[in-house]
């Protein structure tokens, strides 16, 4: 089953919380995680998404969690 690439920005910008979605999504607040090696700019390889790695059962469905990062960064 092959997944499209979604620009999932506005939806970034209005979520107060958590935000289900695909390893193939994007969106332009992507942050590449430094032990990635992969080129493509999809949330698989974003530092604010979580799609259970860590638990050693990764997911293709995880959520991001840009809106939680975004509260704590101080803008001048």
């Amino acid at each position: 089953m092959a997944f499209s690439n979604i620009d999932r920005s506005h939806e970034v910008e209005m979520k107060t919380g958590i935000l289900q979605i695909k390893s193939t999504d994007y969106c332009r607040y992507y942050e590449k995680h430094p032990y990635t090696l992969l080129q493509r700019k999809e949330c698989w390889t974003c530092i604010y998404s979580e799609f259970g790695i860590s638990t050693g059962n990764p997911s293709d469905s995880g959520v991001c969690e840009y809106s939680r990062y975004r509260k704590s960064k101080v803008v001048c």
